[in-house]
């Protein structure tokens, strides 16, 4: 047995240079594409809110065609948020108080989390029962979805 086996050599696979090289280019040309496609799905939203901001007002969203250059620059909307009154206040001061609340609302809501996050952290480090990794996932699973505060006028109205 023994002598058997030190008659099997094991020839190293040898791989030219060239070969190497371009394999090696082609995973980084396939990474930095799939990387850059991933850059414009991340990033295409926002050109696309910006580029929409600059539209006219009453601009007809409803056809079919994606416009991804603007027409021309139109900055009145930009205007009218400084400038336009509504009813008794301009719209700076309603600007201003809604950004206000979104920030009173979002502190609440990361403090409240945290505080039960603290809590159910400790309990599932220090103790263990049936059920525990379902509510690991179950209470870390909300930080994958946006909260909806974005609808603070909504919810809290603090004068």
């Amino acid at each position: 047995m023994r002598a058997s086996m030190q008659n099997t050599t094991v020839k190293p696979q040898v791989f030219s240079s060239k070969s190497w090289n371009a394999q090696k280019r082609m995973g980084q040309i396939l990474l930095y594409t799939l990387l850059g496609a991933f850059g414009i799905f991340i990033l295409f939203p926002f050109y696309y809110m910006i580029i929409s901001s600059l539209r006219p007002p009453f601009y007809n969203f409803d056809q079919l065609n994606l416009d991804l250059l603007p027409n021309g620059f139109n900055l009145s909307s930009y205007l009218a948020i400084f400038t336009k009154k509504i009813g008794f206040e301009t719209s700076i001061v309603a600007l201003t108080r809604g950004l206000f609340n979104t920030l009173i609302l979002e502190a609440a809501i990361v403090s409240v989390s945290t505080v039960l996050n603290v809590l159910a952290a400790y309990t599932f480090a220090k103790r263990t029962f049936p059920g525990k990794q379902f509510f690991i996932y179950l209470t870390s699973g909300d930080d994958y979805f946006a909260r909806r505060s974005d609808l603070s006028h909504e919810i809290c109205h603090v004068s």
